[in-house]
């Protein structure tokens, strides 16, 4: 009974309060929404801008390692060709450090 008395003194209806409620409300959305949309396109541009910088780190990065990659294998090569010529110009020796080694290591480990 006394909130039929506030309506008829306040000369509104519920459904009046209700509207105007829900006008307010959507008022307010639509200011925060004014005021958020410019801070959240900025950071949607500054993410997009630091993806594509990681993005270019990355290509630089994976184009150095593929440029060392094969600097490492043409040396590898190289060394090989080079121990190849070495055994076949003097086997006796290498013959004779690969037993020397052979005794070290043993003898190394054998002390453990």
């Amino acid at each position: 009974m006394m909130s039929e008395q506030k309506q008829v003194m306040s000369g509104k209806s519920v459904s009046d309060s209700v509207d105007d409620t829900s006008k307010t409300l959507h008022d307010a959305i639509d200011s925060t929404s004014q005021t958020v949309s410019p801070a959240l396109n900025n950071l949607s541009e500054c993410s997009h801008k630091a993806v594509n910088k990681l993005a270019d780190v990355a290509i630089n990065v994976a184009e150095s390692l593929e440029q060392e990659s094969d600097s490492l294998r043409k040396m590898k090569i190289k060394l090989l060709e080079q121990c190849r010529t070495h055994i076949n110009d003097k086997p006796l020796m290498v013959l004779g450090l690969a037993i020397s080694s052979g005794f070290l290591v043993g003898w190394l480990l054998k002390k453990r």
